[in-house]
Parts: structure tokens; C-alpha cells; sequence
């Protein structure tokens, strides 16, 4: 069980990284040179003001249930919404609210949201596995120069039964990759939670 300390710290935390990658993201004199921040979660509530002002592109990667389109796979407009008077599991808010930090810390963020949760036809979100985020991370590494990629954000969790965190070795990869290419790479999941063996 979380206690309102343990929430609290994790939140703490996460603002201090957040505002760390952000710092990533100054545009230096020109506009046309701001970096973008990716964040990848669980969806988005496009109609928020603050977000149709910051928003640079949606793309929606599902393994379980369907991108608006019906598809497991979008870009676009869209592409990452939720319609929110549908949803009945707040991890489905997630990603709205990881939004909302990034627009704390910089209001003038330029955002591309990946989506990688589902949402069940009762307003529950659906499982996903480490292959939709390796897949997200491929679409950042192949459109990172045509976005003008600084910073990726992923507050995701995953269970696991080994002894140790295993780190698939494709995903280490591209991780590398971006950071070689100057893409800071921030992953907080769930400081709160206790592994059980």
C-alpha cells in the first residue's frame, strides 16, 4: 500500500526530473530551433486548451484494444485522445496529468504524446507490454531530427517475477542510441510500489 508520504515524495521526484529534461528544452534564439519533448503514456485529453496550444503531434501504438481509428497504429490528430466521460480507471488520466507537469515547468513546451494504453469498452485501461514502448521508442528514433527530438518521458510500470529488473537488451539499444544522439531519456515508474518475490 501507498501512504500519502510515498505519493508525495514520488511526485516530488518527478517534477525535479521532469523540470531536468525540460531545461533540455529552451529554444536557443529561434523558434524553428526548440526542442520537443516526447512524452509516451497512457492518452490525453486533446480538447484542454493547454494542450491543443503545445500539442505537435499524437501517435497511438496499442497492443491491447484499438487506436481511435480502429487500428493498432495512428498518427495524427487524435491519435493519442481519450475521450475522458469514458473513462472509469484513473491510470487512464495518467498521461493528462504527466502533460500538465510539462507545461508547469515550461508553458511553452512543444509536445508529441505517444499513446500506449488501450482502454477497455468499460473505461478501464488495458495491460501493454514492453513491446509497445519499444516501439514508441522506435518512432521517436526515426522521426527524433524531423521533430527536433530533446527530451523523452515515460512514467510507465511493469511487474515482473525475476530476482532482479530485467532490461530487455533492444530496448538498452535504443535508449544508447538516443542518448548518444543528445535525447535525454527519463523513465520513473512507481517508486512507492515493493517488488515481492
Amino acid at each position: 500500500r501507498s501512504n500519502t508520504k510515498d505519493v508525495t515524495t514520488m511526485k516530488t521526484k518527478l517534477l525535479t526530473i521532469l523540470a531536468l529534461a525540460a531545461s533540455l528544452l529552451v529554444a536557443p534564439a529561434s523558434a524553428n530551433t526548440q526542442k520537443t519533448l516526447v512524452i509516451i503514456d497512457s492518452g490525453i485529453n486533446t480538447e484542454l486548451d493547454w494542450v491543443k496550444s503545445t500539442l505537435v503531434e499524437e501517435v497511438c501504438i496499442i497492443e491491447y484494444g484499438t487506436c481511435p481509428n480502429g487500428q493498432k497504429f495512428m498518427t495524427g490528430p487524435g491519435a493519442a485522445h481519450v475521450r475522458y466521460q469514458d473513462v472509469k480507471d484513473k491510470a487512464m488520466h495518467h498521461g493528462s496529468q504527466m502533460y500538465s507537469v510539462a507545461t508547469q515547468v515550461d508553458p511553452n513546451v512543444r509536445v508529441v504524446f505517444i499513446r500506449i494504453v488501450g482502454m477497455s469498452d468499460k473505461g478501464f485501461a488495458n495491460s501493454y507490454t514492453m513491446r509497445s514502448v519499444q516501439q514508441a521508442l522506435d518512432w521517436v528514433d526515426a522521426n527524433a531530427t524531423r521533430l527536433n527530438v530533446g527530451a523523452v518521458s515515460m512514467s510507465i510500470g511493469r511487474s515482473y517475477t525475476e530476482a532482479g529488473c530485467p532490461i530487455e537488451a533492444s530496448f538498452q539499444a535504443t535508449v544508447r542510441k538516443l542518448t548518444g544522439a543528445g535525447i535525454a531519456v527519463v523513465a520513473s515508474a512507481a517508486p512507492n510500489r515493493r517488488h515481492q518475490q
